[in-house]
């Protein structure tokens, strides 16, 4: 029964801490989150604190204050791919998904925080023509993920681009060249309790250019999937124009087939007072090559993986891929820079067999 008490009155020192420290530095501390909500797996129990900063500096005051007050901590990015028990987690998660703000590019540099999403830091590369993380496109998670575990992909890993990476030191933002930090594979010599920030990197210019592609053969270059922008659209949002509803064609009580032009929706649903949801969707374009799309692993109602195969392909045409999907957001508004491309002057031509080639986990021969 003493104990018990004692253990009490240590826990509710503890809150009333984080309350004061929360107020005093202006950020958000929740409780009541659970790792399930946070998570890209969707599991996971009940969390103490969920602290929530939103700019490096305040992240790297949240935990200087949290460490000077002897309180445990433990930071969570994006939640790409953690898997956390059911239990009650007693400690505090010191969460980055809000660090992000906007990648600043100047020439072949580029300062970015913790927080923001590593396959979106890669298309911003691209789209200015820098080159060096291209292969990472297909990570999921953050920057400060990809940093702690110097991730890497086709040949390529972050470490071999960082100019300097900023971490949490006595409450401040501090510094650290890339040339001081070892970066081996899949670790570096980041230590358990530091807080990575951000960091600046040095990207190379990739100045060649494909001009006048079609978006089929594009995508099919770059990705081996020969969709144009239409049925790239139907794969991804499982619209097809023409069809609505779930009338169709019925295959037992819980599965319906919808087709037009060309385009077969397979819906089903878990029971009669269900929701259906999109389960398949087959394509046979007129002039290219027939294709069907998979979607498993439904959470909140929205697909996490995408499995792209195609129908009686050639050996050479044919291809079987499967996407994960995380950070998905709906109905986001797109500002016109999306759209743009910064062509350098001195940018070189590059033709499509070239981009075909170049592509990551392609061989020339």
């Amino acid at each position: 029964m003493v104990e018990t008490q004692d253990k009490s009155e240590d826990t509710a020192t503890r809150d009333r801490l984080i309350e004061e420290i929360a107020a005093r530095l202006g950020v958000r501390a929740e409780r009541g989150r659970r790792f399930a909500e946070l998570t890209s797996l969707r599991v996971g129990g009940e969390i103490d604190w969920v602290v929530v900063p939103e700019t490096e500096e305040q992240a790297a005051a949240v935990a200087g204050a949290l460490a000077e007050a002897g309180v445990a901590w433990r930071v969570l990015g994006a939640g790409s791919n953690v898997l956390a028990d059911d239990e009650q987690h007693a400690y505090v998660v010191l969460t980055m998904r809000e660090v992000k703000g906007e990648a600043r590019f100047d020439g072949d540099r580029v300062s970015v925080s913790a927080g923001y999403s590593l396959p979106r830091l890669c298309v911003d590369a691209a789209r200015r023509g820098l080159s060096g993380i291209e292969g990472l496109n297909g990570i999921p998670g953050t920057v400060g993920g990809a940093l702690w575990m110097n991730a890497g992909a086709f040949g390529q890993e972050i470490g071999t681009v960082v100019e300097s990476v900023r971490v949490a030191r006595g409450g401040r933002v501090v510094e650290v060249p890339g040339s001081e930090i070892t970066w081996d594979y899949r670790h570096t010599s980041f230590q358990d309790g530091e807080l990575l920030l951000g960091a600046t990197l040095l990207l190379p210019r990739d100045e060649r250019i494909l001009e006048h592609g079609r978006p089929a053969d594009v995508l099919g270059a770059v990705a081996g999937v020969p969709l144009s922008a239409g049925d790239l659209y139907v794969t991804l949002t499982g619209c097809a124009p023409g069809i609505a509803g779930p009338q169709g064609n019925a295959r037992g009580p819980d599965w319906r087939v919808l087709e037009s032009d060309g385009t077969e929706l397979y819906l089903r649903r878990d029971g009669a007072s269900q929701p259906w949801r999109l389960a398949a969707v087959i394509r046979r374009p007129p002039n290219g090559t027939p294709w069907q799309a998979e979607y498993r692993d439904h959470q909140s109602g929205l697909p996490r993986t995408l499995r792209l195969t195609s129908l009686d392909a050639p050996g050479s045409s044919a291809f079987d891929l499967t996407l994960r999907l995380s950070q998905v957001e709906t109905n986001v508004a797109l500002e016109a820079p999306v759209f743009s491309v910064e062509v350098p002057r001195s940018a070189s031509p590059i033709t499509l067999d070239e981009l075909r080639n170049a592509r990551p986990g392609v061989r020339e021969d």
